[in-house]
């Protein structure tokens, strides 16, 4: 059999840690209204500056595209490619090399 007091016991707790839930609840919903107002402010101060930047005569598209306003990327190379131009830069040091040592044998 259970105790007298025990039944209200545990109702209280259920109570209390609703109103902790409760509580907990209220603060992250707080805390989104205000991640929301400030990811608002952010997006109102990079459309201003967008403003700003066409104004001066620039394209304002760099903070959109998340690069520098005129970067190209550049291509990349297969690794035959690489291999055929390292073969060529060696071939070219190989002449540089023999006309160095054509030299010190004068």
């Amino acid at each position: 059999m259970a105790k007298r007091g025990q039944g209200n016991r545990t109702g209280d707790t259920a109570v209390t840690i609703g109103k902790a839930f409760g509580r907990v609840a209220a603060k992250v919903d707080a805390l989104k209204r205000q991640r929301a107002a400030v990811a608002a402010e952010i997006q109102s101060v990079i459309h201003a500056a967008q403003r700003l930047l066409a104004d001066l005569g620039g394209s304002g598209s760099a903070a959109k595209s998340g690069g520098t306003a005129g970067t190209r990327r550049k291509p990349r190379l297969s690794p035959e490619a690489r291999e055929r131009i390292a073969e060529a830069q060696r071939r070219r040091w190989a002449k540089v090399r023999a006309a160095k040592s054509a030299k010190a044998k004068k």
